[in-house]
């Protein structure tokens, strides 16, 4: 068996390849770990925002199906408050911008089919009763009407008028309760959307944060540092080195030893340089 002295250039060469091998093992480990705990912190991230969305479009459902219930009883008032002034021929713009007809400010589109509904059916009366003086409908919404004549005979015109003042009156208290009653109905639903719609502002702002996170993860810095040293090191102190395996004693040359050592020390250098950088920028984050 041959004897293996401190002058065998093997021993030198395998030295060098295996140190350098070690910081390529040291400093690629190091840039993949990196890499996998920023890729899993993204990938959490949008997880997370994808469970927002998620729960926003179930809310988003929950919010149509109360607009539903919301609009149903509009078009309800609006019919009952408006089927008289559909027979005064009062325009449709007019009884949408009407606060009392249409106190929620429904729109065009959402009353429309309403108005078209009463219209026919007054059309339909017409048609039915043309050849009488007045449709049995129109009968039957004046008997609320009562004319005390025998009032009208024995008050003087002061009196009448302040009868009929009272008459207003009490009329615009019921239109008033009437319209009260109407709106109270409709607020637990009303609060109900509007928690529903809070619920939608924070998972928004939610996902906002989410965002504002994802632009602030960059690439972990010394990367392409890190790429450099393992590519320069597997050329200068592992490929190079392998070169001249095996190698017989005595023709290694002191050009040859002092270029490989050389290349060793600038790899070691730059390895202290690099960590030393990466420590002093993690301690300014």
């Amino acid at each position: 068996m041959e004897e293996i002295t401190l002058g065998d250039p093997n021993v030198l060469l395998t030295t060098l390849v295996s140190l350098n091998g070690v910081l390529v093992a040291i400093i690629g480990g190091f840039l993949v770990s990196r890499l996998i705990a920023i890729s899993t912190e993204r990938n959490g991230i949008k997880r997370s925002s994808a469970g927002y969305q998620q729960q926003i479009k179930r809310i988003d459902e929950k919010i149509e199906k109360l607009d539903e219930k919301l609009l149903k009883p509009d078009q309800t008032w609006f019919a009952k408050e408006s089927k008289g002034k559909v027979w005064e021929d009062v325009p449709f713009e007019e009884l949408l911008n009407d606060d009392y007809i249409n106190p929620n400010k429904r729109t065009e589109e959402e009353l429309k089919q309403t108005y078209d509904a009463l219209v026919k059916e007054k059309e339909k009366i017409l048609e039915k009763n043309k050849d009488k003086q007045m449709p049995p409908e129109l009968k039957e919404k004046l008997k609320g009407i009562k004319i005390n004549h025998s009032f009208l005979l024995t008050r003087s015109e002061e009196s009448i008028a302040a009868e009929k003042r009272r008459l207003e009156k009490e009329a615009e208290a019921k239109r008033k309760k009437e319209l009260q009653d109407f709106l109270d109905s409709k607020k637990p639903i009303l609060d109900e959307k509007e928690e529903q719609t809070k619920e939608i502002h924070y998972l928004n702002k939610k996902i906002e944060d989410n965002e504002l996170s994802l632009s602030r993860i960059v690439e972990p810095k010394g990367i392409i540092a890190g790429i450099v040293f393992i590519v320069t090191a597997i050329i200068l102190g592992i490929f190079f080195p392998l070169l001249f395996l095996p190698m017989k004693d005595g023709t290694m040359t002191n050009g040859l030893r002092l270029t490989l050592l050389g290349a060793t020390f600038f790899i070691l250098l730059y390895f202290i340089i690099y960590l030393v950088v990466l420590a002093a920028d993690s301690d300014n984050e």
